[in-house]
């Protein structure tokens, strides 16, 4: 009689949040190419611990407003259906903060590669929650001090509605007036306006700036908000940060329009030897590892991928620390470019992952600093330098 060969163990699921529909949709392909990435590597290397692989199940709970709300439920019904062990993502801070509520009720660890917002870092999470961009509250004190450092002593402030729209605007404010500027005049702009010409000019005429601070995302209220500023010609420079980093900004208003405008927002290392491994592989599977936070949801794959050989595939509260213990201070260091032998080093004990965007090390609140920097308008795409 014919021996059947044994079948194959079934892949460890874990939930890949996006918001592919909504205001950050262009930003959220670009992280979902990255996590891709990952998990192909991961399995081309002979998968997890015992060699089962790692599959990612996509879920898009939006960005904001109504999507962001059902952010819970999609999560926890994706979570179930695929009986999966932990979340990557979200990218929007609105729909992390809702997902965040689902992860802690299921006791799933989760890693967002995109949210921003100060509100994660309070959570109270059990240490479920962790995150690879780092928190606006690091983004609003470099933008505050780049303002301050640029003479811009006096800063008009616009910025969606939202968690991290007006989070981010008040994170900015506090920092900016803390090293002596001063806020001229604060706007919340009116959701999904025909035009925003009288807002920008009533917030002029609150008080004379030099520059104005506008937190809005490209695929919401960013661009016309952006476009009605530049055109009213009132302030020298308009800052920005994440929401507004999206090539199709550049497309819709050109580089030459945005001479005026810095964004910031973390960046990768590019001097590291982890970015370039990142970055050969990104180039040949056909995305651009210089776009917004796609090293940031690299990092995040990886890091499950590695906490998942650490807790042997289980989930829970095993995964959670094993996160801990894959990004451990002092242990042996471990990248990009050889799955077969970081699996090797995270099966032996502790390891220290250093990523495309930098080494990771996450703090009580599962934050990690980062690297933030300025984006500039230039060649028809955002580009950085590091500002800190």
């Amino acid at each position: 009689a014919q021996v059947k060969a044994p079948a194959a163990a079934a892949p460890v699921r874990v939930i890949s949040l996006g918001g592919l529909t909504g205001a950050a949709s262009g930003a959220s392909a670009d992280l979902m190419s990255a996590r891709e990435l990952a998990a192909r590597e991961v399995n081309a290397g002979g998968g997890l611990a015992d060699g089962r692989e790692l599959a990612l199940d996509l879920a898009d709970v939006g960005c904001t407003g109504e999507d962001a709300a059902q952010a819970d439920d999609v999560a926890r019904a994706a979570f179930d259906a695929a009986a999966a062990v932990a979340f990557l993502g979200p990218v929007c801070s609105d729909s992390a903060l809702e997902v965040a509520m689902a992860a802690v009720a299921l006791g799933a660890p989760m890693i967002s590669d995109g949210a921003t917002t100060p509100a994660l870092s309070a959570l109270d999470d059990g240490d479920l929650v962790f995150r690879t961009a780092p928190s606006d509250a690091a983004v609003a004190g470099a933008l505050a001090e780049l303002a301050l450092a640029r003479g811009y002593g006096r800063v008009a402030v616009a910025h969606e509605g939202g968690a991290w729209a007006t989070g981010l605007a008040e994170a900015f404010a506090a920092a900016f007036t803390a090293g002596g500027g001063v806020v001229t005049g604060a706007a919340s702009l009116p959701a999904g306006a025909d035009d925003y010409a009288p807002d920008m000019a009533a917030l002029a005429e609150a008080g004379a700036a030099d520059a104005l601070a506008l937190f809005a995302y490209a695929g919401g209220d960013g661009v016309p908000a952006l476009e009605a500023a530049l055109k009213l010609g009132a302030w020298q420079a308009v800052l920005g940060a994440d929401g507004l980093l999206d090539d199709a900004v550049v497309e819709a208003l050109g580089a030459l329009k945005l001479a005026r405008v810095t964004l910031a927002a973390a960046a990768p290392d590019r001097g590291s030897e982890a970015w370039v491994q990142f970055a050969a592989a990104a180039e040949a599977a056909g995305f651009d590892p210089d776009a917004p936070l796609v090293a940031q949801g690299y990092d995040a794959a990886m890091i499950m991928a590695l906490a998942l050989v650490r807790s042997n595939g289980a989930g829970g509260a095993a995964l959670a620390r094993a996160i801990r213990e894959v990004t451990a201070p002092g242990a042996p260091p471990v990248g990009p470019g050889d799955w077969a032998k970081a699996r090797k080093a995270a099966l032996a004990g502790p390891v220290r992952y250093v990523g495309a965007s930098g080494a990771i090390r996450f703090d009580a609140a599962g934050d990690t600093p980062g690297v933030i920097a300025g984006w500039r308008a230039t060649g028809g795409a955002w580009r950085a330098s590091v500002l800190r």
